[in-house]
């Protein structure tokens, strides 16, 4: 029976050994995996070498509240704990406890770049275009300068308006590469386009940019000078034949996309582009409407598409108002006379005859005409550059004929009149006979020359053609046997007397010509040749 109990013991004894669990020892391992540190969201991974862990940074990094991520060995724990900010501009030390509750200590050191800058004057580069072009609020633009000695904080960046300083923007800076000489700095939400520069502060050293555009915000309008001569433009005039040219600020390939108008009063007039590239748009105004308009200076330019509407005033680069000026037909008042001859002046006074701004834009647009009317046809027309806005004076020339007529005024942007209530008449007035032949040189030839030898040479200035020469007249002479050439006459060789009388005095003389069935005379010195 005892051998019974033992046995039973013993089997339960054993049963409950297997039945406790397994105790494992615990784990040793204190060891630091990887400590990273981010800035401006760029993770930098430290170096780690045995207890000591280093780490470069950015220069100008603020090392005063850096957050590390730690990764540990399993099990063990950190003290200070990873993603706690920690001053690093000194040796920062790290304890590390196993599971098994033993240590190690990691000491952390960081240091930030150091790039050597040349010694000289700061200067903004040249800031590319495409860097600019299509930026729109908010977002980041960056420039490079030729050195970059300070701070984040100590760089302050104005953007300016080259044309209007009254428009500028402060802008934040949001980061520096020293290494690359680059600094980034934020655009406001919303700017007006256009060209403008940038007005920097290091420290205490002021620096200026190039230009540059900016076109992906609000839309600008600059109505460009007429010329540099004649200044800005002032006024413009309602006819297709108005020219003007603007800059508009906007992307490029919206330009010709966007539809334009002049508003007055909220009724819009449109405009029609001619070209548009580059920021430059060409426009032609609209004709005079057949609905009642009163000009001024009180448009505002109109930019529509893409389901937005910008109204803009209607200014030149003096920032002034520009006046419209509402174009009408031309109205005849007075004129000078109604009776005239050939070389006569005649003065018509009256109404809308010009508009001095579309001769300065439109060089086939400076003269008006007179157009001479019979029977409902026009017979002739007379053109003048001689006008002011009430007056016009044509010259009446050879090609009216004579006869009388209604008088139509053309005016410069070829709007016309109803004929005037008086007639004119035109009487040709008598001309004098004119010479076509004129002498270019008359040679009396020594009697020793080898060739024409005393003999009167005449050379004219075109050719004879049907013109008889009739005789060389000389006061003393008269040599009608003559030999002809396409353009010259010369006299058969002269004898004794005749020639001696010539060679001796040299006279003044004439040819008789015979021409279109009358006679004309024309002078000439005679010289002498050998």
């Amino acid at each position: 029976m005892k051998k019974i109990y033992a046995l039973c013991f013993l089997f339960l004894a054993m049963a409950c050994k297997k039945d406790d669990p397994e105790v494992l020892p615990k784990s040793s391992e204190k060891d630091i995996l990887s400590f990273v540190i981010t800035v401006a969201d760029k993770p930098y991974t430290a170096k780690i070498s045995g207890t000591t862990i280093t780490t470069e940074l950015p220069e100008d990094t603020d090392v005063t509240a850096l957050i590390p991520t730690i990764t540990l060995s399993k099990g063990a724990t950190i003290n200070p704990n990873t993603g706690v900010a920690q001053n690093f501009s000194k040796e920062v030390r790290y304890t590390v406890t196993a599971e098994d509750k033993s240590t190690k200590t990691y000491k952390v050191m960081v240091t930030v770049e150091k790039t050597e800058q040349p010694q000289v004057p700061i200067e903004i580069e040249p800031i590319p275009q495409e860097a600019t072009k299509g930026k729109a609020g908010g977002e980041i633009i960056s420039f490079n300068t030729n050195t970059l000695p300070v701070k984040k904080e100590q760089i302050k960046v104005k953007l300016v308006n080259r044309n209007d300083r009254t428009i500028t923007y402060s802008l934040k800076v949001q980061k520096i590469d020293k290494k690359e000489r680059r600094i980034d700095v934020a655009l406001p939400a919303t700017y007006k386009n256009g060209e403008y520069r940038l007005e920097a502060t290091f420290d205490k050293e002021e620096v200026t940019s190039g230009s540059f555009v900016l076109d992906s915000s609000i839309p600008a309008l600059r109505v460009l000078d007429i010329n540099l001569f004649e200044g800005p433009v002032t006024v413009l005039a309602t006819t297709s034949l108005q020219k003007f040219n603007a800059l508009i600020y906007a992307k490029e390939e919206s330009l010709a996309k966007y539809t334009y108008y002049l508003r007055k009063n909220g009724q819009d007039y449109p405009l029609v582009v001619t070209s548009a590239s580059s920021y430059n748009v060409h426009f032609l105004m609209f004709d005079t409407p057949s609905t009642p308009l009163n000009g001024g200076k009180d448009f505002d330019f109109v930019i529509k598409g893409q389901g937005k509407e910008y109204v803009l005033p209607f200014v030149n680069s003096e920032k002034e108002r520009i006046e419209v000026v509402v174009a009408h037909a031309p109205v005849i008042r007075t004129l000078s006379s109604t009776t005239l001859k050939t070389g006569d002046e005649l003065t018509v006074t009256g109404e809308n005859f010009t508009y001095m701004s579309v001769g300065r834009t439109n060089g086939d647009y400076r003269h008006c005409s007179l157009l001479l009317m019979k029977d409902g046809a026009v017979k002739a027309t007379l053109e003048t550059y001689n006008h002011r806005g009430t007056t016009a004076t044509f010259t009446i020339d050879d090609s009216v004929p004579s006869g009388t007529y209604k008088v139509v005024f053309s005016s410069q942007i070829r709007l016309k009149s109803d004929p005037f209530s008086q007639e004119i008449t035109i009487e040709k007035k008598a001309t004098a006979p004119t010479s076509r032949l004129k002498v270019r040189e008359a040679v009396l030839y020594d009697k020793n020359a080898s060739w024409l030898a005393r003999q009167v040479f005449v050379t004219f200035t075109e050719e004879i053609k049907d013109a008889q020469v009739k005789a060389l007249v000389f006061p003393q002479l008269r040599i009608e046997n003559l030999l002809y050439y396409p353009i010259a006459v010369s006299s058969s060789a002269l004898q004794g007397n005749d020639y001696e009388y010539l060679a001796n005095h040299l006279p003044e003389g004439y040819v008789l010509i015979e021409e279109n069935g009358r006679e004309y005379q024309v002078t000439f010195s005679l010289k002498k040749k050998n």
